[in-house]
C-alpha cells in the first residue's frame, strides 16, 4: 500500500470507530427515571450519524479496492495464467498450427 492510502485507510477507520461509539452513547438509557433524553439523542442526530457512517463504509471499501486492484501495464506485471488458460492457449495455437501448416 502506498502510504497516501495508508494514511486515508487509517484516517477513515478512526472515523467509522469514532462513529460507531458516539451511536453506541446516543443508545445508553438515560441515568435518570424520568429525566428526558438529551438533545444529541433525537432521531434526526441518529439518521446523521448513520448515514455518515455508511458514507465512510463507502469510502473504506472504494479506497480497499482501489489499493488491492494491480495496475498490469507491461508483460511482466501481469500474473500467470491459471492451468485452465494455458490449456485453453496451447489448444487453439495447435489447431491454428494445423489450420497453417495444412494450408
Amino acid at each position: 500500500m502506498t502510504d497516501k492510502t495508508q494514511n486515508l485507510l487509517a484516517t477513515l477507520r478512526q472515523t467509522e470507530a469514532g462513529l460507531i461509539a458516539d451511536l453506541e452513547a446516543m443508545n445508553q438509557p438515560s441515568p435518570v427515571e424520568g429525566q428526558t433524553d438529551p438533545p444529541d439523542r433525537n432521531p434526526r442526530n441518529i439518521s446523521i450519524t448513520l448515514k455518515a457512517l455508511d458514507d465512510v463504509r463507502v469510502q473504506i471499501e472504494k479506497a480497499e479496492a482501489k489499493e488491492t486492484a494491480r495496475q498490469c501495464t507491461r508483460w511482466e506485471d501481469l500474473p500467470p495464467p491459471s492451468p485452465e488458460d494455458e490449456e485453453r492457449f496451447y489448444e487453439e495455437f495447435k489447431r491454428l498450427f494445423r489450420i497453417v501448416a495444412d494450408g
